[in-house]
């Protein structure tokens, strides 16, 4: 014997003389990671983002609630709804679907009066194995299923239901895989994954879970680089302790193509351990206009760009968090990341202006984004230095010498946008700074 545990809620009826659809959804952000604030859905076809219906909520990472939805517009028969959610980064989820079968001619939400399963093979509306339950709109039960008779290997359970109008509902089919031999429900020891094409078992890429149970609710990460836009389709399988794989799982992920122009991070504090990365095909505007951006110790950013990275009033970037911002000239951007550079405290005081600090002492070097001329100011203080700029991957690009000067200026108009690295080399220290060639 089999244990089964089924909730049927006949909202996935709809009746045409009653157009509301009542939805219950919970829409979750991963921890760390940015609030929700948009959600859309639309029916069968996918107008683009943003040209959905739009759905009134609160933003925050997680949303709870319920939604009324209208359904007058649809004609009888199978509907697809889907669902999906936008980040305050730009960032749109992959979206949820639920089917509902639209009938006409009802007065009244009816009850499930009947249920009733069968396995493998079809034998007719009425003629399967009958459920015992009480009749009522939702019907949240378990059932004790006999499998003595299914043979060793793959069975299809397959389960409907009728209403008191006398129509029956799509069928819902879960599979399970029979094996002799067993004494006790096995633990699960192994999980792993692949995308569209299967490798062979054994051979997928391993997924860590924190201890072998007989049931496993995780929260896993899986990579999506290497992706084309498109349509993909993610398999998962288990394998227990005697040695047996299960069925696969199988979800349809859609990768879009659609990265956004322009953004702009604005009132974001990243913090102790969070990783962010920023992208734009054009131009990413980071702080200004009154609000801040905030990169905390032990937090890593990275900004890239197809053109240009603006760094406004209110960005900082405290000592010990790592930022990286810089044009990218090979098209690749958020899921192609390499390492990080540990920062300085920076700190946008004025347009244009980042200060630098180090210790007691303060060098500037304005305007920074630069389009070229490029200005070192020792605040006060006659300096005798060497200034060196090197690219991120440590080439030398230019070499000069100051002799007890107040300022510096250098010009870097010839270089490519990008982020580079300005040493300047006193008798007393060595003070590395970044500076960021905006564009031409």
């Amino acid at each position: 014997m089999v244990a089964f545990k089924f909730m049927l809620r006949y909202s996935q009826i709809i009746n045409m003389k009653k157009v509301i659809l009542i939805i219950a959804l919970i829409v979750n952000m991963s921890p760390g990671y940015s609030q929700i604030t948009r959600l859309e859905y639309f029916w069968d076809e996918d107008p683009g983002f943003g040209n959905a219906t739009q759905l009134s909520f609160t933003p925050e990472t997680t949303v709870i609630s319920n939604f009324t939805i209208d359904v007058s517009s649809l004609s009888p028969g199978i509907h697809s709804m889907f669902l999906r959610a936008k980040d305050d980064d730009g960032n749109w989820s992959l979206y949820t679907k639920h089917n509902i079968f639209v009938v006409s001619g009802m007065s009244a939400r009816p009850n499930i009066t009947q249920l009733e399963y069968f396995w493998d093979a079809d034998p007719g509306l009425g003629n399967a194995t009958q459920l015992s339950f009480t009749p009522g709109t939702t019907v949240i039960s378990n059932f004790t299923i006999d499998v003595s008779s299914l043979s060793p290997g793959i069975h299809s359970m397959f389960l409907r239901a009728k209403d008191g109008y006398g129509n029956w509902s799509v069928y819902i089919k879960h599979n399970i895989f029979v094996v002799s031999g067993m004494s006790a429900t096995p633990n699960i020891i192994q999980l792993e994954y692949f995308w569209d094409t299967d490798p062979g078992i054994g051979l997928a890429n391993p997924l860590s879970c924190s201890q072998p149970n007989q049931t496993i609710q995780e929260d896993f990460q899986i990579s999506l680089a290497n992706l084309l836009a498109g349509d993909h389709y993610l398999y998962i399988r288990a394998k227990d302790s005697y040695g047996k794989w299960s069925l696969y799982s199988k979800d349809t992920v859609n990768i879009s193509d659609q990265l956004p122009s322009n953004i702009n991070v604005q009132n974001v504090t990243i913090s102790n351990g969070q990783t962010k990365c920023y992208n734009a095909a054009d131009t990413i505007i980071v702080a200004g206009s009154g609000t801040t951006v905030d990169i905390l110790l032990g937090s890593e950013v990275k900004f890239i760009a197809g053109k240009k990275i603006l760094f406004k009033p209110g960005f900082t970037a405290r000592p010990g968090s790592y930022v990286n911002a810089y044009i990218t000239t090979t098209g690749e951007y958020c899921e192609s990341l390499s390492p990080m550079i540990p920062n300085t405290a920076i700190t946008l005081a004025e347009p244009d202006d980042i200060i630098f600090k180090d210790g007691d002492s303060e060098t500037r070097l304005y305007p920074n984004p630069t389009s070229g001329k490029l200005t070192i100011d020792f605040i006060g203080k006659p300096t005798t230095a060497e200034i060196i700029v090197f690219d991120m991957q440590g080439d030398k690009l230019i070499e000069l010498s100051c002799r007890g000067q107040l300022k510096q200026e250098m010009d870097i108009g010839h270089l490519q946008m990008g982020l580079y690295i300005v040493v300047i080399k006193t008798q007393e220290k060595i003070i590395t700074r970044k500076v960021i060639k905006n564009y031409w």
